[in-house]
């Protein structure tokens, strides 16, 4: 007959009295490491966004003092609105170039809202003022020597009048797609873009970007199926290779 353990004795199983093995130890530490950088990587993404945020309130504060500064600046009457001349002035001080008279009369019917009733007609109040000059400062860039829009403009504009006709608008179009562009969306798109109203037949400089937002519209318009959107014309003018011909269509 087997001995019995004296009183007060326990038998346990060496299993469950058994200390964890060094390996289990070790991969213990790297889950509670892996967590723990884990979770100083998410802190250090959540403190970027915050980051983010008060950098482009600054910024946005910034600018619209900026606004608020050259407005008054512009409103060399202060009246609370600025004129087409006002406006033209306070270009040429800042730029050292005077407008273009369709440039001018552009960035004014763009920015202009005067059936809110907020201004008198051709004239901007402050709102409306940094919507003009914004759309200015990025026709500047977009369109400054040697740029690829600038570029394929002046090669398109074979009369050097300053615009582009159907034809040559046509041409254009299809050197920026490498999409065939046919006589009839060329000419839809000359009428939709002459936001100028001057009726002179031709797309200045400035409508080009509008122009080229209406082709791209019309395209996806005539290719609606998801098979043709592989075939459809970067709209950031990128070539075959992905290559950045120019900044987005605005």
């Amino acid at each position: 007959v087997a001995s019995r353990p004296p009183r007060g004795w326990s038998v346990r199983c060496p299993a469950a009295t058994a200390r964890p093995s060094h390996a289990h130890a070790g991969l213990a530490w790297r889950g509670r490491r892996a967590l723990g950088l884990t979770m100083v990587a998410v802190g250090a993404v959540m403190a970027s966004r915050e980051a983010r945020k008060r950098a482009n309130k600054r910024a946005a504060e910034n600018r619209d003092k900026r606004w608020k500064d050259l407005f008054k600046r512009a409103d060399k009457g202060h009246t609370g609105t600025v004129t087409r001349e006002e406006v033209s002035t306070l270009i040429q001080e800042m730029y050292g170039k005077t407008p273009a008279e369709p440039e001018l009369t552009f960035i004014m019917k763009t920015a202009d809202t005067s059936s809110s009733k907020s201004s008198p007609e051709d004239e901007l109040g402050e709102q409306e003022f940094a919507e003009a000059m914004t759309a200015w400062h990025c026709y500047q860039e977009e369109f400054v020597p040697g740029s690829y829009l600038n570029d394929l403009f002046e090669q398109c504009d074979t009369d050097k009048t300053g615009r582009l006709n159907k034809e040559q608008l046509q041409r254009l179009l299809y050197a920026y797609t490498h999409q065939e562009v046919s006589e009839q969306d060329a000419a839809i798109v000359l009428k939709q873009a002459d936001s100028l109203g001057d009726c002179d037949g031709g797309i200045h400089r400035i409508e080009l970007k509008l122009a080229i937002a209406l082709w791209f519209q019309r395209y996806a318009q005539k290719y609606p199926c998801p098979d043709a959107a592989s075939e459809r014309p970067s709209p950031t003018g990128q070539d075959q290779q992905g290559n950045s011909k120019s900044c987005s269509i605005l």
